[in-house]
């Protein structure tokens, strides 16, 4: 085999393990991506409560964080621009759900065509500490 033969068969070399590794390091920079988006919205979530003594019903949704819902006396909004908007780094809509402690559930649904797909799931609010699970696996991780 001659220098160029060997230089050709390294370079294919190089771009099969590219080409293979490619998705898993897209995957990890958009999973930390929607973990920073998701705390933008939880820090504009804050912002909101502050000023209407409560966080968004469920009804009112992430939508009041940009505009007025009409139904929160005190909201001093915009708390995110629409532009940032409330999809993760998928293009997947971010799920929220508020209780009446006062508590909320952020959602992510991560890379869905991954199976077992790792959502990134955000709790806050008076009834539960601020924590953010990454992963759907026995081993998931919680940091606060």
């Amino acid at each position: 085999m001659g220098g160029k033969a060997i230089r050709y068969a390294a370079a294919a070399a190089a771009l099969a393990m590219l080409v293979l590794l490619f998705p898993a390091i897209k995957n990890r920079v958009l999973y930390a991506c929607t973990a920073r988006k998701m705390d933008a919205v939880r820090a504009a979530l804050t912002k909101f409560e502050s000023d209407c003594g409560r966080f968004p019903t469920t009804d009112e949704g992430l939508d009041s964080l940009s505009k007025d819902p009409g139904t929160a006396p005190g909201w001093d909004g915009p708390y995110l621009c629409p532009a940032d908007g409330t999809l993760d780094c998928w293009g997947h809509p971010l799920t929220y759900q508020a209780d009446d402690s006062g508590s909320f559930i952020l959602n992510s649904c991560g890379n869905t065509s991954k199976i077992p797909h790792e959502p990134i799931v955000m709790m806050g609010g008076h009834g539960a500490q601020n924590a953010t699970r990454h992963g759907s696996s026995p081993e998931e991780r919680w940091t606060h």
